[in-house]
């Protein structure tokens, strides 16, 4: 499963994913860095500081959540 979270819209939301107790087996990071929607992958650290709305509208840094697992799906 693929997830994307825009960091800085929810508090709550960004301290689960710097937990321990985040389930996503892989974290991803891409920043926006310029005004024509140029992104740029990059590392938690990074992406600390970051706030929705600022500098840029809408979501400046994307997370993109990964779970995967090595469970068979269960038959229909």
């Amino acid at each position: 499963m693929l997830v994307t979270i825009p960091w800085g819209y929810n508090p709550a939301l960004d301290r689960y994913l710097q937990s321990r107790e985040c389930l996503f087996t892989e974290l991803r990071y891409m920043r926006r860095v310029s005004r024509k929607n140029k992104w740029e992958e990059t590392d938690a650290g990074a992406c600390a500081d970051a706030k929705y709305g600022e500098p840029f509208p809408f979501g400046n840094v994307i997370v993109f959540g990964y779970l995967t697992s090595q469970a068979p799906m269960a038959d229909p």
